[in-house]
């Protein structure tokens, strides 16, 4: 007897701990896969929020220039037709007649934005480009980007097959006396360019 009960000196009880690893190592890997979709997928979706934002701003100032040009206001058919032609300018993959048709804007800043009507089939609202038209307010012009879904590669693994982004941007459309230069300008007809910050007399 030693006065440890019957253990003879020096003994140590052994605990088999192999795979004891596996359950730490399964979750570092988790979390690297979820900061893998952070950087990846959401860095994806950001580049594409990137472009319709670019395509919006386009897109609205160049409508919005035609009214400038335009004595009598173009018809809404119009400016129905250029929003989505320099949307499509913009966008490798642009939205197609049905998306337009089909988007619903529920982002509306306050005032009265009407959805535009095609003149030429009324049967047809475009409920993402919009005008603004009131006696004690700036004519504007709204116009938002239909909800583009971005297919996800490792976000896919935690359920997350698609990140939806879309942009909008307002132009507001008034005559001004004093010019204003802005670091860009669109193409008003093929092959000639106008500066958006000098509205014509």
């Amino acid at each position: 007897m030693n006065g440890r009960g019957d253990r003879p000196h020096g003994y140590r009880i052994a605990v088999d701990e192999r795979g004891a690893i596996l359950p730490l190592l399964a979750l570092v890997i988790v979390v690297l896969l979820a900061f893998a979709a952070f950087a990846v997928d959401l860095g994806a979706a950001w580049g594409e929020r990137t472009q319709d934002q670019s395509a919006a701003d386009a897109a609205v100032m160049a409508a919005a220039l035609q009214y400038l040009h335009d004595e009598d206001s173009p018809s809404s058919a119009e400016t129905i037709t250029i929003v989505m032609d320099y949307v499509s300018r913009n966008l490798a993959d642009p939205p197609t007649l049905a998306e337009w048709q089909s988007c619903v804007d529920d982002d509306k800043p306050d005032g009265n934005y009407a959805p535009l009507t095609d003149d030429q089939d009324p049967v047809n609202t475009y409920d993402c480009i919009s005008l603004r038209q009131e006696s004690d307010a700036p004519t504007r012009l709204r116009v938002r980007i239909p909800t583009r879904a971005v297919t996800t590669s490792f976000a896919s693994i935690i359920g997350i097959e698609t990140i939806e982004v879309s942009a909008s941007a307002i132009a507001e459309i008034a005559y001004s006396d004093s010019a204003r230069i802005l670091p860009f300008s669109l193409p008003l007809n093929p092959g000639t360019e106008e500066c958006l910050g000098v509205p014509p007399n």
